[in-house]
This record gives structure tokens, C-alpha cells and sequence, in this order.
């Protein structure tokens, strides 16, 4: 059972901030309220509004709150924290101490990455990251110590949500061949879910600091090779022609970013459309086309020798 804020009724809710402003210091016997409620999941946001009974703002409140469900205790499971799109190990997630710094990190790196996708990272400033956080500043700075950290913050959230993208297909028990095409399709769905993300990632890697840089490319790399390992197996099972697999995993990579990149040029077109041809495009390229004639000469080969001889 949910209310009207679309919270569960049995979820606990975590206080992340509150504010108070006054608008006018004088003695007023009656006070009327209004109040907004805002859910971005998994965060609350509740906006007060005080009125004299005149009309006159007296004062403006803040309250923000993180919802998390109530579960019920489970044997320990192993740590899936890649499939999970959480920015962290779930063996941090069962300790509730860190499982809320982790939800108010990833509020802060969602935050960011909408501000930075409208005017950049330079221009950026940690006060507008903070209020759209829904933060203080000095609350903020509890959980990421600079501006650097916090682009560093948005760049691996980013990348575990591709992580999460890629994971099902990769794991199918499906040919090579069949598995890629699952993998474009929802790498394109994943990467329309994060349009403004995809192009903060493209557009501000050299606003990294070198050794955060390395950092996220190194992760970033992981999921290529895994790509490029799929693209391997397709080789060594004779679907996919010899290719430099991770080379082809980085075209397919960049082709599936078009998507949110090249929107001025794609976005006349439907999303399924553009899978399609994506698909065919990539599988067109990388499909061994002389599998389908050696199988044909093993048939032919197969009905010579079982044909009855005159």
C-alpha cells in the first residue's frame, strides 16, 4: 500500500535536511500553511509555505528525506552489486549507516549531472549542485569534498547504470550472434534512459583530474572488454568474423552513443527503428559470411555421401 506521495506504507523515512526562512518578523496571531510535496525517487521533498492572515509570506520551510522500504531479514546472497545500478558493494548496502551516505551520494550525482548537462562543468558551482541535491552546502561537502570529486561522483554513477544496461544480455545462454543483438538493443534503450548523462560523459573527461581519469576509464574499459570478450566467443565459435574484438567493441559502443548525441539527426526517427538498423548495421559487419556457405557445403557434402551410389 502506497500513499499519495507514492511511498510505501511500511517504508521508513531518513531526515537528510531542513531549512527555515523568515520573510516577515512580525507578531501574527494566525498562521495559514501550504504545503508541496515532491518525490524523486528515492527522495521526499517537502516545501512549507507560512501565510499571515492577510496574505503576507511570514515564512518558508524546507525538508528533505530519503524513503527506504522496509525488507524483510534474508539468507546473505552474493555480492551483485554490478546488476544492482547502486553506486557501491550491496555488503555496504546491508549497513544502514552506509546505505544512506550512499542514497544521498547518488542523489548529489544525479543533481550534478542535470547542472552540468546545462552549463557545463566550469560553469557549474557547488551551491547550485547543493540545492538541487536539496542539501545545505556544508551537508553536502559530508559526502563529497570538492567539485572535482563530484564530477568524479557522476562519472561512476553513470557507468554503473551502463554496467546494469549491459549485464542481462551478456549473461544470456544464447549463441554469440543472437546474445550481440540482444546487447545493442539494450544498450540503446539504456543510453535513451540517460540522454544529458551520455553527453556529460562525452563532453567533460578532461575536466577530470588525471588520476580520476584514469579511475573512470579504467572502469569504463571493463565494460568494453566484456563486449569485446562476447565478440571473442562469436569469433572462436566460427558466427563472427576475425576482428580486433575490442576495437569492435568501441565502435559499437560509439554507435550506440549516437543515439543521445546525434539527436539533431536522429531524433526525426522512432527509437525501435533506429535499434533496427543499428543491429543490422553491427551484425551486418561482423557476421562471418562464409558460416553460412561452409555449412551449406557440409550439407551438400552429408546428402553425396549418403546418397545411394548407382
Amino acid at each position: 500500500m502506497r500513499d499519495r506521495a507514492g511511498i510505501a506504507a511500511s517504508a521508513t523515512l531518513h531526515l537528510i535536511d531542513s531549512r527555515l526562512s523568515f520573510h516577515n518578523l512580525n507578531w501574527c496571531e494566525r498562521l495559514d500553511a501550504t504545503v508541496t510535496v515532491h518525490h524523486a525517487e528515492p527522495a521526499l521533498f517537502w516545501e512549507f509555505e507560512f501565510f499571515s492572515a492577510s496574505g503576507t509570506i511570514v515564512a518558508k520551510a524546507t525538508i528533505v528525506a530519503i524513503a527506504q522500504a522496509s525488507v524483510e531479514p534474508a539468507s546473505p546472497e552474493p555480492d551483485n552489486s554490478r546488476s544492482e545500478g547502486k553506486l557501491s558493494t550491496s555488503a555496504l548496502k546491508d549497513k544502514p549507516e552506509h546505505s544512506l551516505a550512499l542514497d544521498r551520494r547518488e542523489i548529489i550525482a544525479k543533481a550534478a549531472s542535470e547542472i552540468i548537462a546545462d552549463k557545463g562543468f566550469a560553469a557549474a558551482s557547488m551551491r547550485e549542485i547543493a540545492a538541487a541535491s536539496g542539501m545545505h552546502v556544508p551537508t553536502m561537502y559530508q559526502y563529497v569534498k570538492s567539485k572535482e570529486e563530484v564530477l568524479e561522483l557522476v562519472y561512476r554513477w553513470v557507468i554503473q547504470r551502463v554496467h546494469t544496461n549491459v549485464n542481462p544480455a551478456l549473461t544470456l545462454d544464447l549463441p554469440a550472434e543472437r546474445k550481440l543483438n540482444a546487447l545493442l538493443k539494450d544498450m540503446i534503450t539504456g543510453i535513451d534512459s540517460m540522454r544529458r548523462e551520455t553527453g556529460v560523459l562525452n563532453r567533460e573527461t578532461r575536466s577530470l583530474s588525471r588520476p580520476a581519469r584514469n579511475r573512470v576509464l579504467e572502469d569504463y574499459a571493463e565494460i568494453i572488454g566484456r563486449i569485446g570478450h562476447l565478440i571473442s566467443e562469436g569469433v572462436e565459435a566460427g558466427s563472427l568474423r576475425s576482428t580486433n574484438p575490442l576495437l569492435a567493441a568501441n565502435f559499437i559502443d560509439a554507435i550506440c552513443d549516437t543515439w543521445a548525441l546525434r539527436q539533431f539527426a536522429f531524433g526525426a526517427y522512432d527509437i525501435e527503428a533506429f535499434k533496427e538498423e543499428a543491429t543490422n548495421f553491427v551484425l551486418h559487419g561482423l557476421l562471418n559470411q562464409n558460416a553460412g556457405q561452409r555449412k551449406n557445403t557440409t550439407r551438400r557434402r552429408a546428402k553425396t555421401e549418403t546418397a545411394p551410389q548407382d
